[in-house]
């Protein structure tokens, strides 16, 4: 939700700060009150969602995901909203982008900086900021083209919303791989342990998440296992549900040395 929330504002589709602004926060009811405003105000200068939703914009949208390190559920959420656009756009973009933008914050699970630690060192605007080079212009619902807000933007914290020079890495936050087991297929290479960046063991396959989560709790998983869980994806499991519960019950149990291979969604 966070990560589609940033993704929303860099698109141009919300006010500035409305994706980092906590719920309890007083400046929420201004934002609201100011969203109502501006979608008169657009309305009566007949501004649509496709003239704000370019492909530029997209392409913004995909490189503070990147370089935020956030959800992988992007994958699935981007190319659908610019289907409806009426634009095109791929897990190539995906790829591409990630391999040029630096990832420059640590937002858990890839570190221990929460949204609230974002928001406090800058927001989105801080992270256009560091990116401005990189970002395309366009329009946006706060009535300034997105690369002034990007020039506009200011870093309070340069820990929590890293330099180019100085980022957690040097590739963005979700990496595209490909090979025998998928033609594609993604990982938030950011929240993984560098020893486990290049991994083989024997592989475990569960067909049920029920089946995972019972083995990891009868701890008859070992250190080194690959993990499997098929039919979780769109011809699988209904609703295509997130996988996220084993990878909590496996950090849990304490396994730091297994991989999860699924063709369901995941976030995190």
């Amino acid at each position: 939700a966070n990560t589609m929330a940033v993704v929303t504002e860099v698109l141009g589709m919300s006010l500035i700060r409305c994706s980092t602004t906590l719920a309890i926060d007083p400046l929420k009811r201004t934002q609201a009150y100011e969203s109502g405003r501006r979608i008169v105000e657009l309305i009566k200068r007949d501004i649509k969602p496709r003239d704000i939703m370019t492909k530029d914009a997209f392409e913004n949208a995909i490189r503070v995901d990147m370089a935020m390190g956030g959800s992988t559920n992007t994958v699935l959420h981007i190319p659908a909203i610019a289907r409806e656009a009426g634009l095109d756009i791929d897990v190539g973009m995906f790829d591409t982008i990630s391999r040029e933008t630096p990832n420059l914050c640590a937002i858990i699970p890839a570190g221990t900086n929460e949204m609230a630690d974002i928001d406090k060192a800058g927001g989105v605007p801080g992270v256009l900021s560091r990116l401005k080079g990189m970002v395309k212009d366009g329009l946006t619902v706060n009535g300034k083209p997105i690369r002034q807000i990007a020039e506009q933007g200011r870093v309070l914290d340069d820990d929590i919303i890293r330099t180019l020079e100085n980022a957690y890495s040097y590739e963005g936050g979700i990496a595209v791989l490909k090979g025998n087991i998928a033609n594609s297929s993604i990982i938030k290479q950011t929240a993984v342990e560098k020893e486990m960046m290049v991994h083989s063991g024997p592989a475990r396959i569960f067909y049920t998440e029920k089946e995972l989560l019972d083995a990891i709790e009868v701890k008859s998983i070992a250190q080194g296992d690959v993990v499997v869980l098929p039919f979780q994806g769109p011809s699988g499991a209904p609703g295509m549900p997130e996988m996220l519960t084993p990878t909590d019950a496996l950090k849990g149990a304490g396994y730091t040395r297994v991989a999860l291979i699924t063709d369901g969604r995941f976030s995190g």
